[in-house]
């Protein structure tokens, strides 16, 4: 495991933004128990960091671990700004098609009150936000993160019917309640996934799984039969996509690496314009 993944999903999309100040927003810092902004600033949207998670084939126990420990703990929304929307979105491949999934969580980080924090907002003042107050709210927002983090685990033998990843791709492109929209000064999109699309539209079973050969990119949207799926898959982030980081789950159908299902993938994002790294397991049995 890269020990810089954290870094990198976290840290270099604020480059511009680790030494500017962000002005308090009074309603934002109103929002008690967040029910009314999501402790949103409600006229500024800042950054927005949307984390898909499959777990279509199951998810074991390790799995959930890195799942915790890179991401979805308490430590690493301190890293991010203060007022930065965090969206979780399990895909289950369960009954529930793309269009109808609901994100598990879906808030801003609100300001923590550490005086230590590389961020000023996040620092109580005497004529300002009370520390208490602030201590309160993240404690609030954390009960909500543990909450969401909870629905991973035990799902080892829990497989769903159909995996939709680009499907789910598409439909954060432009699905209005979910709210990842080019509004914000920047996005960045998180995936966990094993990267083995089955859907009607995408079925990369076949060829990646069983016959351990994914078919190109560049084959699969050629092929006449598959022009249309394509066109209506892609997804329409405007001129400023997302930053694309994959959590590769590799170890089940890719070990070795050499299937070439990272460079199918490769190719579907370049298509969208989105550029993206990914990082994978290390402990494959």
């Amino acid at each position: 495991m890269k020990n810089n993944i954290f870094f990198f999903i976290f840290l270099i999309p604020f480059c511009i933004t680790l030494n500017a100040d962000r002005d308090s927003d009074h309603e934002a810092d109103s929002d008690r128990f967040g029910t009314k902004h999501d402790w949103c600033a409600p006229s500024k949207k800042y950054g927005h960091h949307a984390i898909i998670v499959d777990t279509t084939e199951g998810f074991s126990e390790a799995q959930y671990s890195l799942l915790q420990n890179q991401i979805l703990n308490d430590a690493s929304m301190t890293d991010i700004p203060p007022y930065d929307k965090i969206t979780i979105i399990n895909i289950t491949g369960k009954d529930v098609q793309a269009t109808e999934t609901d994100p598990i969580f879906s808030k801003c980080r609100p300001r923590s009150g550490q005086e230590k924090s590389q961020y000023e907002l996040d620092h109580p003042t005497f004529f300002g936000m009370p520390g208490s107050m602030m201590k309160q709210m993240m404690a609030f927002f954390n009960d909500g993160l543990a909450n969401a983090r909870a629905e991973f685990s035990g799902l080892q033998d829990s497989t769903g019917d159909f995996s939709q990843i680009m499907e789910q791709i598409k439909e954060l492109s432009r699905i209005k309640e979910i709210d990842f929209s080019n509004d914000y000064e920047y996005r960045n999109l998180i995936i966990f996934s094993d990267l083995m699309q089955f859907s009607k539209n995408v079925n990369l079973i076949s060829s990646c799984r069983d016959r351990k050969n994914c078919i190109s990119w560049d084959d699969f949207k050629n092929n006449p039969s598959n022009r249309l799926k394509v066109k209506n898959m892609m997804p329409r982030f405007g001129d400023n996509p997302p930053k694309v980081f994959v959590y590769y789950l590799q170890c089940k159908h890719d070990k070795n690496l050499d299937i070439g299902l990272l460079e199918f993938w490769d190719g579907y994002f370049t298509d969208a314009g989105i550029e993206w790294d990914y990082d994978t397991e290390t402990s494959c049995n």
